[in-house]
């Protein structure tokens, strides 16, 4: 696509906003913010290529619906993760972009709204023979479990690792029941408790420019952890910048892997993304234990794409500018209109 057929296309790059939300005290505003350092990205990069843009923080349906309509935008760089602090409602949004039959970039709403049910995620895995850790889900506080410990709880139905506290891994009965409980009071459904793996973690991101490609695998550091700490990404680890625990959890990529277990990641996420039927671009969670088994943990549908995230990282160790990114979604978006 040439400069001048880039100035004759117009893009709104639309995100959920993060200083109007419904229920303020049960939002974590970090991983809202985050968003806009997304979509500061892909702006800049749009306006470098030529586009016409509209930049628009999504607040009021009615009004910045009709503000999308008088724009008439040939594709949506959709990069919302929920609606007014709900991140339940992800899906739902991209459902709008689908009612309104304007193409726009990434994973479908069924897509969306399959991958962000974990326990259904898992169900999927588990019935294609793909491995993911054991696991029970919780409507209530559990009398007892049959999992092995130790385990982890997490609210079934968030992502950014919400819910994922720096003492999420539970070693007893007594735990379980503390966690559970508070995760219950907090986000008000259903709770996974997983098997702990205990070991390395990482995360392949793919990228579609006319067909799926694995792009090297990141991993998540945990050598540096106090020795009292877990070794799991959690929210502060992920979000809080100034924490130490955030210092002491670097991602790296490329990382350390033999070629034969890079591959089997890529095969695997691979496999994860075509199960759930991806698109655009998306991330595979995994864990390895000690004896080099590896579980599937999740599909992210909206990974973070700022330009220090683990996913643009992945993308500069393949060799692939942040501009290159930005115009294969663009152009995977209408190719995708075009074949629906």
């Amino acid at each position: 696509m040439t400069a001048e057929e880039n100035q004759r296309r117009k893009v709104a790059v639309v995100y959920n906003s993060f200083d109007d939300v419904s229920n303020p005290e049960n939002v974590e505003f970090l991983s809202e913010a985050g968003v806009k350092e997304e979509a500061d990205a892909v702006s800049q990069s749009l306006d470098r290529l030529g586009y016409k843009l509209l930049v628009l923080p999504l607040k009021n349906l009615t009004s910045d619906i009709q503000s999308i309509v008088s724009f008439q935008p040939d594709v949506i760089f959709n990069l919302c993760e929920g609606f007014r602090g709900n991140t339940q409602q992800e899906m739902f949004v991209a459902g709008i972009w689908e009612l309104l039959n304007i193409p726009y970039t990434g994973n479908s709403a069924l897509t969306i709204g399959t991958a962000q049910n974990k326990v259904l995620t898992k169900q999927m895995l588990r019935s294609n023979g793909l491995t993911t850790p054991d696991y029970e889900t919780f409507p209530k506080v559990p009398p007892a479990t049959q999992l092995q410990f130790p385990l982890i709880a997490k609210p079934s139905r968030e992502d950014g690792s919400i819910g994922i506290g720096r003492d999420a891994v539970i070693r007893n009965l007594d735990e379980l029941k503390t966690s559970v409980d508070r995760l219950l009071q907090r986000y008000h459904q259903e709770i996974l408790v997983e098997q702990y793996i205990d070991g390395r973690e990482f995360a392949v991101g793919i990228l579609e420019n006319g067909s799926p490609t694995a792009l090297p695998p990141s991993e998540i550091l945990f050598d540096a952890l106090d020795v009292d700490l877990p070794h799991i990404a959690s929210y502060d680890a992920k979000w809080y910048e100034d924490d130490p625990i955030y210092q002491k959890t670097p991602s790296i990529c490329p990382t350390t892997l033999d070629f034969a277990t890079q591959t089997r990641l890529q095969s695997l996420a691979l496999r994860v993304y075509e199960l759930l039927g991806g698109s655009g671009y998306g991330r595979v969670d995994f864990r390895m234990d000690a004896l080099g088994e590896i579980y599937i943990l999740e599909y992210n549908p909206n990974p973070d794409i700022s330009p220090t995230a683990g996913y643009t990282k992945a993308l500069k160790a393949a060799g692939i500018t942040y501009d290159e990114f930005v115009t294969t979604q663009i152009d995977t978006a209408i190719k995708r209109k075009d074949h629906d």
